[in-house]
């Protein structure tokens, strides 16, 4: 039978399933994630079906609009109420093109597009069988594909128009990139890894992180390679992903008065995410959109802009000349509260994270996730009980796969970027979204374990006096052969 190229170096090299052809491997992971879609699509119809788009998903939708109309990257807001064209950058790009795009190739309506972030999020179930595979073994991979397409938080947010689907889909091709890189330290594995974190990094600016907590450590691990091939990857990787944002972070510069390169969203986190009613009360350590901004930077014309959109564009030009202006005062003055309350923050960073991995005031989570952020009630609570489960379950995935000398760094980076992006700017549930792709990955090993232990027991208690026929599905791990060391 054919079998995946051995792991080298440290890593030891995953059993493969006997029973499994590489064929068949293909196949099945095809119907698992054929299955994947089939249920997002099924929950998305029957949760919001034709409805019109809410939340942040307005500005989504709204700025794809624009960008398919020809208007470019605006805020979509002003526009449709002002017929005000300011230049934006709420967000990084890669979600909006996406939704341009295939408004062209589905429609624009928000059903159709809802359906297409459900191909997006079947797909990160077949690469996260592909990651599966490359640390386990192909049944592993098989198994952490069913995982992925069955847990609640790969598809509850399929139907909110979010970039949450694709980010996902970023994630899991970092993390296959990346354990590629370990098994093949080569230029071209660089390359790709380099790739995959600045498109993800387009999809969420907090991705960037990954270059400096899982990229840079994981090629300083390859003992294999010398210092100057070791340089030489993180120079490739750094390069590949300056090329893939180089686009967007120019045409920013270029079109703001401010120096912006991948958002300007930091702003008005920093504001919403650090007032009196995060730092104490029941909102400690979440957000609270009250806490904007806007009436401090637009003074009494606010609500005099708002009452006479004639006026708002005047308002507007006389006091920015453009909403990285705007950017640049929230920033300030978000650090400048900080600043003056630095003895509440440690109170506040642990209250984040704790809300990020579900230990603090998990019921009001569940309820804000649950109206808030549209997921509704059931659904938050499903998801919440599930992630503790993920959460014991990934931890044994990490033991496991340490004893066998497989890299985890890649996994661990993903909870340490979750956690980061929880303590500097604010815990949302969906923010998890590495997090939850990684212990997707894990759950299926463990799974692939307890086949492992569960067939050895029936194969003893089968066979007179305890003994059993050797299975060379649970034969022991062999390491492999190090490989000459590169320059």
């Amino acid at each position: 039978m054919s079998t995946r190229p051995a792991a080298t170096g440290a890593a030891v090299r995953s059993l493969p399933v006997p029973s499994l052809t590489r064929l068949s491997f293909r196949v099945w992971l095809a119907v698992i994630g054929v299955g994947a879609l089939a249920l997002r699509v099924v929950y998305t119809l029957w949760k919001v079906g034709d409805g019109p788009p809410a939340g942040d998903a307005v500005y989504f939708y709204g700025q794809a609009m624009a960008l398919a109309d020809g208007e470019g990257f605006i805020n979509p807001i002003l526009f449709q109420a002002f017929d005000l064209k300011l230049q934006a950058a709420h967000h990084p790009p890669l979600f909006v093109v996406f939704l341009a795009a295939m408004s062209t190739v589905v429609g624009d309506s928000p059903q159709s597009l809802r359906l297409a972030s459900c191909v997006l999020s079947a797909a990160t179930v077949v690469v996260i069988g592909l990651v599966g595979r490359r640390v386990a073994g192909e049944r592993a991979g098989l198994l952490a594909a069913a995982v992925a397409a069955a847990y609640p938080h790969l598809w509850l947010n399929d139907p909110l128009l979010l970039s949450e689907p694709l980010y996902g889909l970023c994630i899991a091709l970092v993390l296959l990139t990346a354990y590629r890189l370990w098994d093949e330290p080569t230029p071209r594995e660089a390359l790709l890894v380099g790739v995959a974190i600045g498109f993800a990094t387009l999809a969420r600016a907090e991705a960037l992180l990954l270059f400096v907590i899982l990229a840079i450590p994981l090629i300083a691990r390859c003992r294999r390679v010398d210092r100057v091939g070791r340089l030489v990857l993180v120079a490739v990787t750094l390069a590949a992903g300056g090329v893939v944002m180089a686009p967007w972070v120019a045409h920013n510069l270029y079109r703001f008065n401010e120096p912006v390169t991948l958002s300007y969203g930091l702003a008005g986190v920093l504001t919403q995410a650090n007032c009196d009613e995060t730092y104490s009360g029941e909102l400690l350590g979440y957000w609270d959109p009250d806490c904007s901004f806007l009436d401090e930077r637009l003074g009494p014309s606010a609500r005099e802009c708002l009452r006479q959109p004639d006026r708002c564009a005047e308002i507007y030009g006389e006091r920015f000349g453009d909403e990285s202006d705007a950017a640049a005062l929230g920033q300030r003055l978000g650090v400048e509260y900080i600043t003056e309350h630095k003895g509440r923050l440690p109170v506040v960073v642990s209250a984040r994270v704790g809300r990020m991995w579900g230990l603090f005031r998990p019921a009001q989570q569940v309820r804000i996730d649950g109206f808030a952020e549209g997921r509704g009630l059931w659904g938050a609570r499903i998801g919440l009980i599930t992630f503790y489960e993920m959460v014991a379950v990934a931890a044994l995935g990490l033991v496991l796969l340490y004893r066998r000398k497989v890299p985890i760094l890649p996994l661990v980076s993903m909870a340490v970027l979750v956690t980061t992006v929880a303590a500097l700017a604010i815990p949302v549930t969906r923010y998890r979204m590495p997090l939850e792709v990684a212990m997707a990955v894990l759950a299926g090993v463990v799974a692939d374990q307890a086949l492992r232990w569960w067939r050895a027991h029936a194969g003893r208690s089968r066979r007179p006096g305890g003994t059993r026929r050797a299975d060379p599905d649970d034969a022991p791990a062999e390491p492999s052969a190090p490989e000459p060391v590169r320059g």
